[in-house]
């Protein structure tokens, strides 16, 4: 497997995310989150290929190579200048992504809406049948023009300049073009 921030044969022409970046991406976002214990230097060599982890941990490495698996898609298709818009059915397929490989809980079904209650030390999450209806409205917030490029004037909007400024390599511009040569 080629890592994360390497460039191959077929792509030379397509910048990619730095693997740093990359790394502190991954740990930072749901796997942290989700309590994932693997340091920032065990998520690089996960994605290096050389993470060696005992079968009971092995699951937080299955983690990470989740979360770099859908940040590459995702890099892919914003270098490919294909539209990003979300929908309720794409949510449900990173959900699937992301627990791909993974035990859960019976109730757990990845890619699917839950259909049951849930709740974090005493708070409970919005009520199962309404959760179709929430998403449609985060999806509808999230594809309104305020999160799109602005065309006008040929630059991104706030959210994707901040987006692009935290998440993605500060050497590209908002549609993934290099405006400098990527660190080696």
């Amino acid at each position: 497997m080629r890592a994360p921030g390497r460039r191959s044969a077929s792509a030379q022409d397509r910048p990619e995310p730095e693997p740093g970046l990359l790394a502190k991406a991954a740990r930072r976002a749901t796997t942290a989150i989700e309590g994932n214990t693997l340091s920032e230097e065990q998520v690089r060599q996960q994605m290096d290929g050389t993470l060696h982890l005992p079968p009971s941990k092995q699951y937080l490495g299955q983690e990470v190579q989740n979360i770099i698996e859908a940040f590459n898609g995702l890099w892919a298709e914003i270098l490919g200048g294909q539209p990003f818009a979300l929908t309720v059915d794409r949510i449900c397929a990173f959900n699937a992504q992301v627990l791909n490989k993974l035990e859960t809980t019976p109730e757990v079904r990845p890619g699917a809406i839950r259909s049951h209650s849930v709740g974090v030390m005493g708070y409970r999450g919005a009520p199962a049948e309404d959760c179709r209806y929430l998403l449609h409205h985060l999806v509808d917030w999230l594809n309104d023009p305020s999160f799109q490029p602005d065309a006008e004037h040929g630059s991104s909007s706030p959210f994707w300049r901040r987006f692009s400024r935290t998440c993605i390599w500060p050497g590209f511009t908002h549609s993934g073009t290099a405006t400098a040569a990527p660190p080696a």
